[in-house]
This record gives structure tokens, C-alpha cells and sequence, in this order.
């Protein structure tokens, strides 16, 4: 499978894909506190627009909810289905959170394919 077929490059794309979205994982969401960084104002903006947001902090470990909704610690942890997750990470420390979460994904989705990515992609299709 050629992984740039999968690429997202166009506002129709970016349409199709939210109109298919209705809940949100935000991986690295900020708190109330940080409310002029993008880790806290772009969750602010998808909840407002109508998005279910599932807050999924790195730091704040006393923090409980964020914009209203309960915390989860890992991704892992979220219980039923997510159909976008928006990453607030350094490029570097994506790897350790999909490592964690793709065995579940693949489950709710029936998966069973070569490629981890592909897998991933295919679990929130």
C-alpha cells in the first residue's frame, strides 16, 4: 500500500474528513490556565463548533477536566470510540503514544494488516 495515497492535501478532503467526525481525542490539550496557547484554544474552537472533545493532557497530573470533560491519561484509556485524534506534541514524542495505543485500535476496528500506520489509518477511516 503506498502510505501517500492517504495523504489529506485538499480543502474538499479536509471537509469530507470532518464531516465524518464527531468525536475528538486531543492528545497534549493545555488547561484553562494556558488559554492563549493552540493546545488549549483549538479544542476551545472544536467544542464550540460542536465536536465531542476528550481531553488527553501530558502534564497537570491534579487536573481532572478540561473545557468541561474528563481528563484520560493515555489514550488507551479512552473508552468507546474516537474518530480523530489531534496530537499537541513534539515530533519526537508521538512514537510512544501510538506504540500504546495501536494494539487497541486495530481491536475496535478489526484490523489485521502489516504496517502499523496503515493500521492506524484504517481504525480512523
Amino acid at each position: 500500500m503506498n502510505w501517500s495515497a492517504n495523504l489529506i492535501t485538499t480543502a474538499e478532503q479536509i471537509r469530507e474528513l470532518l464531516a465524518n467526525t464527531r468525536t475528538i481525542a486531543i492528545l497534549g490539550i493545555k488547561t484553562e490556565a494556558q488559554a492563549g496557547q493552540p493546545a488549549f484554544y483549538v479544542p476551545s474552537y472544536l467544542q464550540a463548533a460542536g465536536f465531542e472533545i476528550i481531553p488527553v493532557p501530558v502534564y497537570y497530573p491534579e487536573v481532572t477536566q478540561i473545557l468541561g470533560q474528563k481528563v484520560y491519561r493515555s489514550l488507551k484509556e479512552i473508552p468507546g470510540e474516537v474518530d480523530l485524534v489531534n496530537v499537541f506534541r513534539r515530533s519526537q514524542d508521538v512514537a510512544a503514544h501510538w506504540m500504546i495505543f495501536l494494539p487497541q485500535s486495530q481491536r475496535r476496528c478489526g484490523c489485521n494488516q502489516e504496517s502499523p500506520m496503515t493500521q492506524w489509518r484504517r481504525s480512523w477511516q
